[in-house]
């Protein structure tokens, strides 16, 4: 998938140098060597995952590359992420692609807002039950109820940090029990 280009500055000015180092710096040597920016890392070794169990997956939809470059970087210790720019597209996805683990989702979207997002992801059967993270710079107060009450796990206001982000991911990538 292409990324749309990244606003000027954009919200994390540091982040191509931070994703080189992480590819190519000093923690790239515990690989033996270093990556390349289109080669994925098998971390299955790093997630707790255990023989004949798939990788965690987590979709992430948001329309800030930065944002999207930064949750990659972020959560590819804990699962293969895939990342798209729009609601329509994450809902494409989730049809063909149901075997997520988890969700992540910007409140502000282009077209389909993030709680509706959320609202259509509920509604279907096939996906219904995958945890959703709702992250927003929205700044409203009432943001988090309306994302909640759309059927949200979790919700994180921008700025949030790296610790908050994993944790939360953690969280929802636990196995959960279903009680009939």
């Amino acid at each position: 998938m292409t990324r749309p280009p990244a606003k000027p500055g954009g919200r994390f000015p540091r982040l191509r140098e931070f994703r080189q180092e992480i590819l190519t710096g000093p923690r790239a040597g515990a690989l033996g060597r270093s990556l390349q920016p289109s080669e994925t890392l098998d971390v299955t070794h790093i997630s707790g995952i255990g023989a004949g169990q798939r990788p965690k997956r987590v979709l992430v939809a948001d329309d800030d590359a930065d944002v999207c470059a930064l949750l990659e970087l972020v959560l590819a210790p804990l699962a293969h992420v895939t990342t798209v720019h729009d609601a329509e597209a994450a809902l494409s996805l989730l049809a063909t692609q149901p075997a997520y683990d988890a969700i992540v989702s910007d409140f502000m979207l282009p077209g389909i807002n993030g709680v509706e997002f959320v609202e259509r992801v509920r509604r279907d059967k096939h996906v219904a039950s995958v945890p959703i993270l709702m992250i927003s710079g929205h700044g409203e107060i009432n943001v988090g109820a309306r994302a909640r009450a759309a059927g949200v796990d979790a919700f994180l206001d921008k700025p949030f940090t790296l610790t908050q982000l994993r944790a939360t991911i953690r969280k929802l990538l636990l196995p959960r029990v279903r009680f009939a």
